[in-house]
C-alpha cells in the first residue's frame, strides 16, 4: 500500500475515489471499498512528472496551514527542495546534518518519491540509528528541470505515474500527513 499521505492527497484532490460500484455483499466480504481512479486522476497521470510532484508539494504545504510553525516549515521545505536540485542522483547525505524540521521533511519527501532513506548502522556512542538520504532524479530535476529532453524517459521511472487497473488498497488510509508532527 502507498503511504497514508499519498492516499490522502489522491482522495482530497479528487484523483481517486471510493469505488461507486462496491456493494454491501463485497463490503461484508472484503471490508471498505477500494479506491478507483477518476477521470481527473487519468488526466493527472498524463501530466509531466514535475507537474505531478509539484501538485503533491503544494497539497503538502496546504496541509500545514494550521501548524503553529507553518511559515518556518514551508521556508525550510523550499530551501531543502532548492538544495536537492544541486545534488547528484546516487550521492548519500547524512540525515544527522538536518534540523528537526529537515528530518521530518526528509521522511515526508521520501513518501513522495523525492528521496530514498536508508539506515546505515548505529552510532556507537549514542546507540541511535544512522540514516542517510539519496535524492532521486525527480528531486534533482524538480526545481530547474532536466538539462536535456532525453532525460524524460529516466525521469518517469522514478515518478508518480501509476500502472495497473486503477484500483488501490486502502490500508494506509486515514492517517495524517507527516509534517504536522514536526
Amino acid at each position: 500500500d502507498p503511504p497514508a499521505a499519498v492516499v490522502k492527497f489522491l482522495e482530497q484532490t479528487g484523483l481517486m475515489q471510493e469505488d461507486p460500484d462496491w456493494n454491501s455483499w463485497q463490503q461484508q466480504q472484503y471490508g471498505e471499498p477500494p479506491l478507483v481512479i477518476t477521470a481527473r486522476g487519468y488526466e493527472f497521470m498524463l501530466q509531466d512528472v514535475r507537474v505531478q510532484v509539484w501538485q503533491f508539494i503544494l497539497q503538502y504545504f496546504q496541509s500545514l496551514e494550521n501548524h503553529k510553525r507553518c511559515d518556518e516549515i514551508r521556508a525550510e521545505a523550499l530551501l531543502f527542495l532548492v538544495c536537492l536540485s544541486f545534488c547528484r542522483v546516487g550521492d548519500a547525505f547524512p540525515a544527522a546534518a538536518l534540523s528537526a524540521i529537515g528530518k521530518t521533511l526528509m521522511r515526508d519527501f521520501s513518501q513522495f518519491g523525492l528521496l530514498y532513506v536508508a539506515q546505515v548502522g548505529t552510532d556507537a556512542k549514542t546507540g541511535k540509528e544512522r540514516r542517510v538520504f539519496f535524492p532521486t532524479r525527480v528531486a534533482v530535476n524538480l526545481v530547474a528541470g532536466g538539462l536535456d529532453d532525453d532525460d524524460d524517459e529516466d525521469d518517469n521511472a522514478g515518478g508518480l505515474r501509476g500502472g495497473g487497473g486503477g484500483h488501490m488498497g486502502r490500508g494506509a488510509r486515514g492517517a495524517g500527513a507527516g509534517a504536522g508532527a514536526a
